[in-house]
Formats: structure tokens, C-alpha cells, sequence
């Protein structure tokens, strides 16, 4: 577990800070490959950016090491293309790392894929290609902290995806049997009893599901007992509480379909108006003690949008810890690029669920394509902003690149990254090494000194340098 932990961070050094070999990392294996997307379902945009991170955001300790990677980031470009489609969430981009503007050892590398599975591919590994399997990356995480007590089931708890395919049987079941249209109608209390028993057997056997239940509550066992004691108790919950032994009813309020209990309770409320669409979900206190709570409302203004996102998981007891706290929200968000825009976006995380955690961002966009981005600490209204890192340079529209669409399972003609064992670890180790190594001896020769002391202090407290070395 410990020799693939490394490898994630081998690779990060090799997309990020190393050159490139004379070959591109962007070319396509059309052996693969069935055809294309249609051009007018893609989106493709150029983007040339520089950063600017600032150290003394960083605690005390970490202030010089920091500096050298200032440093470095200062002269950094980042070049490329990011082409999406629609239809079926295929993303490609193809980007180049220049250590300075002009330099010629820039590194070349490839991230294509749909949401489940993203590939990876650069001239850093040689003829080395590997992928990221999605729904294997929360078990992967879950035993990187039994094993490591490294949190990196966090990691992938961000992408959203994990979140659908963790609860995709949940919504089955009730799509199947009662259905999500806002058409009014009666769901009876019968075909809640059978959800509520395909939910009591999801809970028992769906992988995914349980791999959720397990990430969220891994580092906190005890704080977070009452979160899994709703969850096993989710069928009974659904029958008493929420819909208190009765059917369910679909109903129409002005703009808006309401979904009602048999106490004339409303559970769930979606409006949809000419330039704005929400809804809430606000639902019985669990048998645990916690009342669920969710809303969404985004307004469009044209190239641009606000919104508001809250999820709480409160303690109905004044006393108790809630379990979780989430707010976030952002207004005149660019839709489309490029746009003339001076937005803001603030996220705020507590509870027991997951590390307490809050930035807000600042940033401008113009019709030109130019960008600038800032990352603050939590801004304070009284209190000077602290600025962690700032993104600036262009994003424009381009003509829409060609993106393959691939045959089914050709991704595993790739290297798994979450199947490796000691056998395949050493091979791909003694493949990756002379293309990583050479390329470091060209690309020290353009970067900070600072730099240089920064990343070998890393590497060797990481154990990375020991790795690749002793290979």
C-alpha cells in the first residue's frame, strides 16, 4: 500500500515539474478507437496560465519550503487544450508544462476519459500508459488510512461521481417502483414498503454503498455512530418518519411540484421560473437524533449565474454535534467562456463527517480570454484577505478537437494504477525510471535552486527518492 501511495506521487512529479521527452504524449492509439464525436456536441477552450502561491499562507514551518516552490510557480506556464462533451462526460486535455516562457523542455501529457475512468499517458513514462479506475479509488482510499492513516479517502470523496455511483442503487429502487416525475400523482404506501425493503437489502449488499458508509465515518468511528445507525436503519426510516405510514403525493404549487407525506408534510420542493430552478429537501428528524436538510437555487444572468448550495445534517438537540455543515456559494460564476465577469465563490465544511474546511475565491474574467483567479483563506469582513494562490492568463474558445470515442473495455489495455502488485509494481518502476531520471538532469538546469532543495526535501522525506532509486 505504501510502494502505491508512493507511485501517486511519482506520477504527480512526473505531470507536473519534469520534461519531456522528444516524442508527444498527446497522440491517439486509433487501434482503440471506433470513431468520433460528433464536434458540434464538444466544447474545446486554449488556456495559457501562471500562478503565483504564496508562502506565508503556509504554517511557520513550512514558509522556506514553500518559497521554493513560489519560485518555481512564478516562471511556470501551462499550455494546452480542454475539450468536454456533453453527451457522454468525455473530457480531453493535452497540456504542456514549460518551466519558463520560451523554455524548449517543456513536458507534454495527456488526461482523457469519461467520469468512471480517466487515462493518463506522458513522454515521462515512456511507453508506459495507465488509468484511474473510479469506482475502485473509495476503496483504495478507505485502506490507505486502515492501513497508512492517510486520508485519502477524502480525496475521493470530492469527485462527485463517487457520490452517484455510491448511491445509484438507492435511486434505482425509487425510480423503478415509484418514479421522480413531477406529473401529480399518488406513489401508495405499498410501493413505499417495497423501496423501503429493496433499500433494507441495498444497505446489506451494494459495494459501493458500503464503501461510502465506511469512507465518511473510517477516521471518526465513534463521532460519526449515529450517521451509520440512521443508515441501517434508512427502511425504516422511509415508512414511519418520512412518509408516516402513508403514500406519498405529487402536487403542483404555482411553479413549483411539491412532494407531501400523509400529514401534509412537504418533503421535497422543486421550482423551476424563467431564469432560476432550486429545490429543497427538508425531511423528518432520524431515529439518531438528526434532522436532514438540503437546498439548491441557481439563477442565470445570461453568460454568467449565481448560486447557493446548503446540505446540514444538524443535531436536533441543541446539545449535539452536528454531523455536518455545508454551505457554499458564489455569484456571477462564468457559464461561458470567455465573459466579462468579477465573481466570487466562499465554501464553508464543518461537523463530524469531514476535517472542518472553508476558502473563498475571487476572481475576473473578460471577453478577451484573459483570467484571474485568486484562493484565500476564509475572508473575513474587518480582517485583511490572505491570498494562497493565484491563477492568471487567458481561456478562449477554439475550434472543437477531434475526440475519439473508444471501444468498449480498451481502457484495459492500460495499466490499472489500483491493480498493481509487487510484480507489476517493480516493472512499471523499471520502466518509468530512465525516461524520469533523464529528464530530470535536463530540467534542474532551468529551474530555481530553491526549487531544486524544495522538491528533494519532498522526495526524500516521502520516500520517493529511495523508491526509484533502489529500483
Amino acid at each position: 500500500m505504501r510502494r502505491i501511495v508512493c507511485l501517486f506521487l511519482i506520477l504527480v512529479l512526473a505531470a507536473c515539474v519534469l520534461p519531456a521527452a522528444a516524442e508527444k504524449a498527446t497522440s491517439i492509439d486509433y487501434s482503440l478507437v471506433t470513431g468520433f464525436i460528433d464536434s458540434r456536441e464538444i466544447k474545446t477552450y486554449a488556456f495559457d496560465l501562471h500562478f503565483n502561491l504564496n508562502p506565508l499562507a503556509f504554517p511557520m514551518d513550512q514558509h522556506l519550503k514553500m518559497a521554493g516552490y513560489a519560485d518555481f510557480l512564478k516562471d511556470m506556464r501551462l499550455k494546452g487544450t480542454y475539450s468536454w462533451s456533453e453527451s457522454d462526460g468525455m473530457v480531453d486535455i493535452r497540456a504542456t508544462i514549460l518551466p519558463s516562457e520560451g523554455s524548449s523542455s517543456g513536458v507534454d501529457f495527456r488526461i482523457y476519459g469519461v467520469p468512471a475512468i480517466f487515462v493518463f499517458s506522458s513522454p515521462l513514462m515512456g511507453e508506459e500508459t495507465i488509468f484511474f479506475n473510479a469506482p475502485a479509488l473509495l476503496a483504495f482510499g478507505n485502506k490507505s488510512w486502515s492501513h497508512l492513516s492517510l486520508p485519502l479517502q477524502y480525496v475521493s470523496l470530492v469527485n462527485p461521481f463517487i457520490w452517484q455511483l455510491s448511491f445509484r442503487c438507492l435511486a434505482n429502487d425509487f425510480e423503478e417502483l415509484a418514479g421522480f416525475s413531477d406529473e401529480e400523482r399518488t406513489i401508495p404506501a405499498e410501493t413505499i414498503a417495497q423501496i423501503a425493503d429493496r433499500w433494507s437489502d441495498d444497505i446489506q449488499s451494494d459495494l459501493y454503498l458500503n464503501e461510502w458508509m465506511t469512507a465518511v465515518t473510517l477516521s471518526k468511528p465513534e463521532e460519526t455512530q449515529p450517521l451509520i445507525s440512521d443508515f441501517e436503519n434508512l427502511s425504516s426510516y422511509l415508512k414511519n418518519q418520512v412518509t408516516q405510514s402513508g403514500a406519498l403525493r405529487v402536487l403542483k404549487e404555482g411553479n413549483s411540484a411539491v412532494w407531501k407525506n400523509s400529514l401534509n408534510d412537504v418533503l421535497f420542493r422543486k421550482t423551476s421560473e424563467k431564469n432560476s430552478t432550486g429545490w429543497t429537501l427538508d425531511l423528518p428528524v432520524t431515529r439518531s437524533g438528526f434532522k436532514p436538510y438540503a437546498s439548491w437555487e441557481k439563477t442565470e444572468n445570461g453568460k454568467t449565474y449565481d448560486f447557493d448550495l446548503r446540505a446540514y445534517y444538524l443535531a436536533a438537540d441543541s446539545k449535539g454535534k452536528d454531523m455536518l455543515s455545508l454551505r457554499a456559494y458564489g455569484h456571477g460564476i462564468p457559464s461561458v467562456l470567455p465573459a466579462d465577469s468579477d465573481f466570487y465563490l466562499d465554501l464553508f465544511l464543518t461537523g463530524e463527517v469531514f476535517p472542518n474546511f472553508a476558502l473563498s475565491v475571487r476572481g475576473g474574467t473578460r471577453s478577451d480570454g484573459a483570467v484571474s483567479i485568486g484562493v484565500y483563506k476564509p475572508i473575513v469582513e474587518g480582517n485583511d484577505p490572505v491570498e494562497i494562490i493565484r491563477l492568471e492568463g487567458t481561456v478562449q474558445t477554439v475550434d472543437a478537437l477531434h475526440m475519439p470515442l473508444y471501444k468498449p473495455g480498451s481502457w484495459m489495455y492500460k495499466r490499472n494504477i489500483f491493480s498493481l502488485n509487487d510484480s507489476s509494481m517493480s516493472e512499471f518502476i523499471e520502466n518509468v525510471k530512465e525516461p524520469i531520471i533523464k529528464g530530470a538532469l535536463g530540467f534542474l538546469m532551468e529551474v530555481p535552486l530553491s526549487f531544486c532543495q524544495s522538491l528533494m526535501d519532498d522526495l526524500t522525506d516521502s520516500g520517493i527518492l529511495s523508491m526509484v532509486l533502489g529500483h
